[in-house]
């Protein structure tokens, strides 16, 4: 949302013509709908059984990921619109919040556990109860 109102404030109206900064906050909004999706998902099944656990390894990498590129994606917006100082200010502000969450999974040990499943199984696994 600070990136959104930052593009606003700098383009105004014109915001709709600038596809250099359109491309990563749209990149950011389907990036927060997926970790929308896998919560959503995940809180609709039994978390104690397999099917939980598999699917908890999912979105544990899957928000991790989106994460990280949001940010990214954050940063060259704004060293893109912002000056420097101003730039590093929205910056800090953002890694203060994504620092609250206290979220430091372990991807590639997540995707390794999700291969092995996938390998286990011989097939898309998440749709229905192992």
């Amino acid at each position: 949302m600070m990136v959104l109102d930052d593009l606003i404030l700098y383009y105004g109206q014109d915001l709709k013509n600038q596809q250099w900064d359109l491309e990563p906050l749209a990149d950011m909004v389907i990036g927060f709908s997926i970790m929308d999706t896998g919560f959503k998902r995940y809180n609709q099944i039994d978390f104690d059984s397999i099917h939980g656990k598999e699917t908890l390894e999912i979105l544990q990498v899957s928000v991790a990921e989106r994460s990280a590129e949001m940010i990214g994606n954050a940063q060259l917006i704004w060293r893109h619109i912002l000056p420097d100082e101003t730039a590093n200010d929205k910056e800090e502000l953002a890694n203060q919040y994504f620092k609250k969450l206290n979220y430091h999974p372990k991807v590639v040990d997540g995707k390794k556990a999700i291969m092995e499943r996938l390998q286990q199984h011989k097939k898309y696994y998440l749709d229905q109860e192992a």
